[in-house]
């Protein structure tokens, strides 16, 4: 018979504790987005996890942690993911052997024994199998099980074998603007493309870039969120962890030397995630943040990837490079059906 035992991690300290357990697990999804990788996790209890009301569910099997369920109360019966302000996708974590139902059953089972009456899980990869495992047992245990869309993802899927402009998906009249701006600013300008992909490279960059982003939206009335001294550690943190595991996708262009243009992406498989973006006020009127991306769509085959997530939300830019779209799920799970 299998021995499953509970543990409710509710600080964060102890918290930290199981970091040489959870490197070695992993997201049941084939999507290698940043917020699924256990740095990730790590790096936001550090910086957010005080002021959060801590629940980090792990579940094992003979003493043995098997399922790590990074948790939060919402409300005294209701329990969230943790990771609730810088995570695209949430998911849980299991070991590197397959998800058990029987794991999953076994933190529900325990929750719903001490007075949670709901568990909110957005953000889910469309792919989960956290999201089988659950219909699995809400067919068989007869819990109440609710599953809806949650974020939209505009997403590109380069095509090599074209120029980008005949791209399928694009905005084309968008895209020969850019282009025509790429070759007036070249004979005005020396433009340089290149990638921060070391740790010194990032330690001298990070200060330009998040001054760059305070600019850019104190121009708007708008306050940066590297203002937040939690989110400015939080990004530097999770740009070193990423560094140090080859999955920082920083590109910049220079204008003259000078940095005019960022995006602070994550690779992820064959994928970019990208996460935050930003250009110099000086260099607005060539659009440096779209001729940064002309250059990294266009030139996808050689800096690795084929898809390029530009991750939650909908706003009008992001669809000028694609009319392709990919959903999370949200899943609400009640004690009883209905």
């Amino acid at each position: 018979m299998r021995n499953y035992s509970i543990d409710v991690v509710t600080n964060v300290i102890d918290a930290l504790l199981f970091s040489d357990v959870i490197l070695n697990f992993s997201t049941p999804s084939e999507i290698i987005a940043p917020s699924l990788q256990p740095y990730w996790l790590l790096a936001f209890i550090r910086n957010y996890g005080w002021s959060r009301k801590l629940a980090v569910t792990v579940v094992s099997e003979d003493n043995k942690p098997r399922l790590i369920a990074p948790l939060q109360y919402a409300t005294e019966d209701t329990l969230i993911f943790l990771c609730d302000e810088t995570a695209d996708y949430n998911d849980f974590f299991f070991d590197k052997s397959n998800p058990d139902s029987n794991l999953m059953l076994s933190f529900i089972n325990y929750w719903f024994s001490r007075g949670i009456k709901k568990i909110k899980l957005d953000g889910l990869p469309h792919d989960s199998l956290s999201l089988d495992i659950l219909q699995t047992i809400a067919k068989e245990k007869k819990i109440g099980l609710k599953v809806e869309n949650c974020d939209v993802m505009p997403v590109v899927f380069t095509q090599v074998d074209k120029t980008i402009d005949a791209w399928e998906g694009i905005r084309f009249k968008w895209i020969k603007g850019y282009q025509r701006s790429m070759r007036r600013l070249n004979k005005k300008a020396n433009i340089l493309f290149s990638l921060i992909e070391t740790e010194h490279e990032l330690k001298a960059a990070l200060p330009v870039i998040k001054e760059m982003h305070i600019r850019r939206w104190q121009s708007h009335n708008i306050s940066s969120k590297f203002l937040d001294k939690r989110r400015d550690s939080f990004i530097s943190e999770v740009c070193k962890e990423a560094v140090e595991v080859n999955s920082l996708f920083l590109p910049v262009m220079k204008i003259d030397g000078v940095i005019a243009a960022y995006h602070i992406g994550f690779r992820g498989g064959n994928t970019i995630f990208e996460w935050n973006i930003s250009f110099a006020l000086e260099f607005s009127k060539w659009s440096p943040g779209a001729l940064l991306m002309l250059y990294i769509l266009s030139n996808a085959k050689a800096w690795g990837f084929s898809k390029y997530n530009l991750l939650r939300g909908q706003e009008q830019y992001k669809f000028i490079w694609t009319d392709k779209t990919e959903q999370t799920i949200s899943v609400t799970v009640n004690q009883s059906e209905g």
